[in-house]
Order: structure tokens, then sequence, then C-alpha cells
């Protein structure tokens, strides 16, 4: 649904009058879930805040809107002197993939005496998959915390370095974590290990959430979103309606002929689903024709 421009001008005008304080945090929240791209210079401005929680939720709204020109000028967020600031930041450059962020996070993520720095620095860390933080993954792929395993598979996977799948497949074999066995399935696809249908399978877990994420960024890469289609007929109707998900986000010309047969499917949520995934298919394509 198309918002009115007038709307996003009225919350920026809000979040750049900090006399009104209370009303520039909720600015800053709608911009984000408005995903307004406009705003983005106004919201790094926010993040600066000297007011705790309007960076706060300036920074939130960043990492949902995903513009990469954001990261950059957040890195100087992660030596704030107010430890929630630095934590947010440390995970929102993470989400906008700043490459100049990584020398910066990694002594975070194994310095900082606070342990949820440490973590949000690692989670970032992930998120980039700079070449440098290799063996701090590596070595990690073996930790007793099973969310730090879960995100040291997903940096790997975005590497990219395919020396890692052994020690992959070796986890991956002795994991009885059900999330962190998804992290790991995610990064053996991502690095040419064919476990699509694991991460299509796990749609319909209790990490289908995890799952529909994975799918989604695997899905950029064409050859991996030509793959998706066929599990449309999955018997379990979560999974058909949460691959539709997927598709609205990853799908191409490809994927119109199984969604328009998904529209008729017999469980109503999965045929709307596939109507809109339809409708965002056909906008994408023809807007690249």
């Amino acid at each position: 649904m198309a918002i009115d421009p007038k709307v996003i001008a009225a919350l920026q005008v809000a979040l750049e009058d900090t006399r009104s304080i209370e009303a520039a945090r909720h600015a800053a929240k709608g911009l984000g879930v408005l995903m307004a791209k406009s705003a983005v210079p106004a919201l790094v401005k926010a993040a600066h805040s000297p007011d705790e929680e309007l960076a706060r939720e300036a920074l939130n709204s960043l990492g949902k809107i995903k513009d990469p020109s954001a990261g950059p000028q957040l890195v100087d967020l992660l030596q704030s002197s107010k430890k929630p600031v630095k934590q947010d930041a440390a995970l929102t450059v993470g989400i906008l993939r700043t490459p100049n962020a990584a020398s910066k996070l990694q002594p975070l993520a194994q310095d900082d005496p606070d342990k949820k720095t440490r973590r949000n620095a690692f989670q970032g860390l992930a998120y980039i998959g700079d070449p440098a933080t290799y063996d701090l993954f590596m070595r990690t792929l073996g930790e007793k915390d099973k969310t730090y395993r879960a995100y040291a598979a997903q940096g790997l996977g975005r590497i990219g370095n395919k020396r890692a799948i052994p020690e992959l497949e070796k986890a991956l074999s002795s994991e009885t974590d059900a999330g962190t066995r998804l992290a790991e399935e995610f990064a053996l696809t991502a690095l040419g290990e064919g476990r699509m249908s694991e991460l299509v399978a796990g749609l319909g877990s209790s990490n289908w959430e995890s799952a529909v994420a994975y799918l989604i960024e695997l899905g950029r890469q064409p050859q991996m979103a030509a793959q998706l289609p066929a599990y449309l007929h999955n018997k379990d109707a979560d999974i058909r309606q949460r691959l539709c998900t997927v598709l609205m986000y990853v799908g191409d010309a490809s994927s119109v002929a199984p969604l328009e047969q998904a529209s008729k499917d017999s469980n109503n949520a999965v045929a709307a689903q596939a109507l809109r995934a339809l409708r965002a298919v056909h906008a994408r394509t023809s807007s690249t024709t």
C-alpha cells in the first residue's frame, strides 16, 4: 500500500522538532514502520540525539529501512558513552552491512566488559560477513552458547569461504538445537551445499521467522530463487503460505505460474498470500522491463 508523502513529511517535521521529545520519539518509530527511506538523513541525525530513547528509536528504524548509506554515519556511535545506544548501534551497523564497521565491532565482540554489547557486536559481525572475521567465527562454532554458534554459522555463510564447509557439516551433525541447525543449514546453502529443502521445512517449525529471513536472503540470488516455487506443493499449508511470503520479496517471472496455481489453493490463507505475492512480483518485474 502506497503511503501518502504528506504523512512521511509530517512525521519528519515531528522528528526534527525536539521541543516535544515524546512526539519526536513516536515519529522516529513511525518512520521505521512506514519504511520511509526519504527520512534516513533525519533519522541518522536523531540517532545522535542526546536523548537516549530518541536515539534508540532512530537506530531501530534505520535497521528496518535498511538503507546501507546510513551505516558509515553510525559507526561513531560504537563509542557512545550511553551503553544502550552503543549496543543498538552495534546491531544496526551490522544489519546495514557496513564494511568499515567490522574492525570496530570485533574488539567490542571479544573484549567489551558488557555481555549484551559483546553479543550485539558479534551478531553485527555475523550480518556483515567480513573475511577478517573468518577465524573468529570458526572458533565460535564450538561455543557452548547456542546463540553464538548460530551467529558464527551465519557469518561463515555470508563470508562465502568454502573452506568452512567441513567444519559446518561437522557442527551440523552434532547440533541439537533446532534454531542453530537452521543457521548451519543456511550457511551451507549459501556456500553451495544444497540444504534448501531443510530450510523450507523450517517454515513449518517454531523457527519459521528465521527460515523466512534466510530464504529471502538466499533468494536475492536468482539461481536460489528459481528453486523455491517447486516447494509450493508441500503438504503443510503453513509452509506453502510462508513460502508465498518469501516469493513476495524475491520471486521473479519464473514464479508467476506457480503462484497463480497457489492462488487457487484449497487453503484460503495460502491462496490470499499467493495473490499478494503475485501482485508484488508483477510490480517488481514490470518495473525492470
